[in-house]
């Protein structure tokens, strides 16, 4: 890798390396199967301590979104924030990249996961988070 920019995850807990690429991660549950987002050490459905970290999917379905048209942390606008649910019943908050006109998203939209830049902090590091885009902007 060739790269040799300054980088972090904005939560080193939301992330794992799969194969030389980030993967978001949460828990399952062993006893009951129900997945969380973030980590949890204790499933809240059955109170079992019998949880693994497992990756996310990278595939969700837009269920909800809101367009900022101002932003008060230093972030491009328009700002779209949104809700995906995930196959695994999880649901993320998140922000939308690679939709140049927000007036095309529709809820049920098939999203894909990205790692992207969120912005970059005062020691000049890009600080990365997962964000979501609709499939057909690729």
């Amino acid at each position: 890798m060739t790269d040799k920019r300054k980088t972090r995850f904005i939560n080193d807990d939301y992330f794992q390396d799969s194969h030389g690429v980030p993967a978001v991660v949460g828990s399952k549950c062993r006893q009951c199967g129900k997945v969380f987002f973030p980590k949890k050490k204790l499933c809240t459905s059955c109170l079992k301590e019998e949880v693994e970290v497992v990756p996310l999917s990278k595939k969700g379905k837009l269920l909800l979104y809101s367009v900022a048209l101002r932003s008060h942390i230093g972030l491009d606008i328009p700002l779209i924030n949104a809700f995906v649910g995930l196959p695994e019943k999880v649901v993320l908050f998140t922000i939308v990249t690679g939709c140049e006109d927000p007036g095309k998203l529709r809820t049920g939209l098939e999203m894909e996961m990205v790692t992207d830049k969120l912005k970059t902090d005062e020691l000049g590091y890009e600080v990365l988070t997962y964000k979501f885009r609709p499939v057909w902007s690729r």
